[in-house]
């Protein structure tokens, strides 16, 4: 079965961002979300749905069924694994996945279940990707943030944004030495995601018409939907042309040590790309630690 190009594309429909402005949970957890201060929470624009994450962890997909009721679905995981039984784990059953009022109204419950769960199982991961959040959607001369975890087919890219000029960027994060290496898994017998590897998957979209085409109507489509949601967003004229995406890997808490980026670097140059999409400790990266906490 073919992928269909909505598959993968990024964007919002009317209906649902006029069901954000109208349906009165939908638009509690929208004001929720612009209105705090501290920034924990994340509306991500999906394939007509958003993801909503909490503090660098997702907090649910919002979803609308075929019978325009919309559906959570909150990992009940989170209440478990916490050294302690959880106190709301009843509660959210009974709450369950289909009364989106009932889920907005008792949200604190949810964050407070992954609050816990995050304190016991710490991830440096989880705690840089909310760095990134919260830095680069405010006004900065480094990257507007338009998505993360952008996934298209089989790559994977921790942003999707664009500079100051318009430019659209596929950015892949990396933390310390031990996650640049492309070398082959014996495990899963296929390379590590490593820089080269994402590289190679920037390539595969840059020489697939369709595919670059995707990258920039996801990012025009996400921008759309965010001013129309009242989120914060790129507010200049994109550069639609698909040959002009670039591809950065940002590699924060480096220590030049051992070989392994050279490895990668050369891999690249030999694909006939410069090094420089390769931004080493950058300052605008000073937050971001390996052994976060």
């Amino acid at each position: 079965m073919s992928t269909k190009k909505q598959d993968y594309i990024r964007y919002l429909s009317e209906d649902r961002i006029d069901d954000f402005k109208s349906v009165s949970g939908l638009a509690k957890l929208l004001t929720l979300i612009k209105n705090d201060k501290e920034q924990r929470f994340q509306l991500e624009i999906r394939q007509n749905y958003v993801t909503v994450y909490y503090n660098g962890g997702k907090l649910s997909n919002i979803k609308k069924g075929r019978d325009g009721n919309y559906t959570t679905d909150f990992n009940i995981n989170y209440c478990k694994n916490q050294g302690k039984d959880s106190a709301n784990l009843t509660q959210i059953e009974e709450i369950g996945k289909h009364d989106i009022q009932a889920f907005v109204d008792n949200i604190g419950i949810y964050t407070a279940e992954m609050d816990a769960w995050f304190t016991r199982h710490p991830k440096a991961e989880r705690a840089n990707q909310q760095i990134i959040c919260k830095k680069f959607r405010q006004q900065n001369d480094v990257l507007n943030l338009l998505d993360i975890e952008f996934v298209l087919q089989s790559a994977r890219f921790d942003m999707l944004g664009v500079n100051n000029n318009g430019t659209i960027k596929l950015i892949e994060l990396k933390v310390g030495n031990k996650a640049l290496s492309s070398a082959q898994d014996s495990r899963l017998n296929k390379p590590k995601c490593g820089i080269y590897k994402h590289y190679l998957d920037f390539l595969h979209i840059a020489k697939n018409n369709e595919l670059a085409n995707a990258v920039v109507h996801s990012a025009i489509n996400i921008i759309n939907a965010r001013k129309k949601l009242g989120l914060a967003t790129f507010n200049g004229k994109v550069n639609n042309d698909p040959s002009c995406i670039k591809f950065e890997v940002w590699l924060a808490d480096y220590s030049a040590k051992g070989i392994a980026l050279a490895r990668e670097i050369q891999m690249i140059e030999q694909n006939g790309r410069n090094a420089d999409i390769i931004k080493i400790n950058p300052p605008f990266l000073t937050e971001i630690k390996k052994n976060y906490k």
